[in-house]
């Protein structure tokens, strides 16, 4: 009876530890993440104090143009240009990071999800006693052009530090 117990333990310890593994194509999207949200936030917190909104702005444009997907390059554009949320940013929910806790940025499949990635990361506030929030956002990738691109930004949690 031991043995079984022990078959049957070691059977499902080895289904569920390869059924978590990742496969290539997860890999290449969640280091397509780290690589966006570490440019992302470098680019915001080298240049935030150096240049004017607008030109902030358009710095970011561009990184998010080469990371997000047309489609939803477009939609936040045009939110944008209508003047929704214009001060918003709807890909880190205005949650920056900065260069000591950029090296805190995770990605890891969201196994309840086709296609979504959880991307954490620490990010500087200052309210009261609380120093740092942990930013998590679930984000969607799909391959366009023969690259993993951001097509969703589904919900955002953030937990103080």
């Amino acid at each position: 009876m031991k043995k079984i117990l022990l078959v049957l333990i070691l059977l499902l310890t080895v289904t569920l530890s390869s059924s978590a593994q990742n496969t290539p194509a997860d890999n290449q999207a969640i280091q397509r993440l780290k690589e966006f949200y570490t440019i992302y936030n470098k680019t915001f917190y080298t240049n935030f104090k150096k240049m004017n909104f607008m030109l902030l702005q358009a710095k970011l444009d561009l990184v998010r143009k080469k990371y997000c997907t047309k489609k939803l390059y477009n939609d936040l554009r045009i939110s944008n240009l209508k003047g929704e949320d214009v001060e918003h940013d709807f890909i880190v929910s205005d949650l920056y990071t900065d260069s000591l806790r950029a090296k805190t940025i995770n990605v890891i499949k969201d196994h309840t999800e086709t296609g979504h990635y959880i991307v954490s990361y620490l990010a500087p506030i200052s309210v009261g006693k609380v120093k740092e929030l942990k930013a998590i956002f679930d984000v969607g990738m799909v391959k366009e052009e023969g690259v993993y691109k951001i097509a969703a930004l589904a919900d955002n949690t953030m937990y103080p530090r």
